[in-house]
């Protein structure tokens, strides 16, 4: 597909464990929504995403990946990760279709995001830090995800909160 209109694209921005893949698939029920999940896996964004992008940052194969999407044309080959083929609703652009893009990753690239692709929409669902992590440790994700001393730290902190206990019931 490759008309004069744009294609619809909507990025949702979430951190692991705050539920964006529930949303993003919720809404992907969809008739005419197309989920893109993680395509920024094991990219130029995923190697640099504690690294803040500002509106002048050079990132030549992320900008073209996301003007494919825009103008209806998948840059196949900038996908490096397997989550992308075993979680997309249909891994491709579908004519007609709202596509919504799903990433864990863009955190700090939102301002070059914002500056280069106005016309890009942005939602962010955010939940709060502490049930992140102690959702991280309850599943195990902390030792396979992030690991290391500073994290079994971070998750002893969270997990003695008492606040905590009501944010996860």
């Amino acid at each position: 597909m490759n008309d004069a209109r744009p294609t619809p694209v909507a990025l949702l921005v979430g951190f692991d464990r705050c539920g964006s893949s529930l949303i993003a698939r919720l809404l992907a029920e969809h008739p005419r929504v197309n989920l893109l999940f993680q395509p920024f896996n094991s990219t130029e964004v995923t190697h640099r995403q504690w690294e803040p992008w500002t509106q002048e940052a050079s990132a030549p194969e992320t900008e073209r990946f996301i003007a494919g999407l825009l103008s209806g044309v998948l840059v196949r080959e900038y996908i490096a990760s397997d989550w992308f083929d075993n979680h997309s609703k249909v891994p491709g652009i579908v004519a007609g279709s709202v596509h919504i893009v799903k990433d864990t990753k863009l955190h700090l690239k939102l301002p070059w995001l914002r500056a280069k692709f106005p016309e890009l929409a942005i939602t962010g669902l955010y939940r709060d830090p502490r049930a992140i992590v102690c959702s991280l440790a309850r599943n195990g994700f902390d030792a396979t995800w992030y690991g290391g001393d500073a994290f079994a730290r971070a998750v002893r902190v969270a997990q003695a909160d008492p606040r905590l206990r009501a944010l996860e019931s």
